[in-house]
């Protein structure tokens, strides 16, 4: 529907009529991104529907939103202000999406910690038998083990969409 007003936006040979479909495009997406932010705040888990969903949509809009920002359209319009009011919303929809990603990665690291302290206990008393450029070596190893079972038992068998 956004991207219809923006087509016709185009049209119009008015910067006036121009802006108010900017406004209204702004308005649009400002209430969306509202609601939702309500939808994330009111889901149980970062890990549970329709947080990924939610995620996956505030970051598409402020993508859009970038784009417009640099669009034909605006190339009349920048003048009043029309970039900045992009770039303020695009802030708008970071601003929403930046604690729920923080959320998630804390989730991680205490689904992850015991994983995380094994690593640990095992490199601390191996470190205490054998020399420094040993202990690295091994640090190496481990963290290289570490990565590919990361990638190949969780990051290659995630179906990821593209947007």
């Amino acid at each position: 529907m956004l991207q219809s007003q923006q087509n016709r936006a185009r049209l119009l040979p008015d910067d006036l009529a121009q802006r108010r479909f900017l406004d209204l495009q702004l308005l649009l997406t400002d209430d969306f991104r509202k609601r939702l932010a309500q939808i994330a705040r009111q889901s149980e888990s970062p890990w549970s529907e329709p947080f990924p969903n939610v995620m996956n949509a505030i970051w598409y809009l402020r993508h859009v939103v970038e784009e417009w920002s640099d669009s034909c359209l605006l190339s009349g319009i920048t003048s009043t202000g029309g970039r900045a009011v992009f770039d303020e919303s695009s802030a708008m929809f970071k601003c929403v999406m930046e604690p729920r990603l923080g959320n998630t990665s804390r989730d991680i690291t205490d689904i992850f910690c015991p994983v995380l302290m094994k690593v640990r206990t095992t490199f601390a008393n191996t470190g205490a038998q054998i020399s420094k450029n040993s202990l690295e070596e091994l640090f190496k190893r481990m963290s290289s083990a570490l990565a590919t079972v990361i990638l190949e038992e969780i990051v290659d068998v995630t179906p990821f969409r593209s947007v």
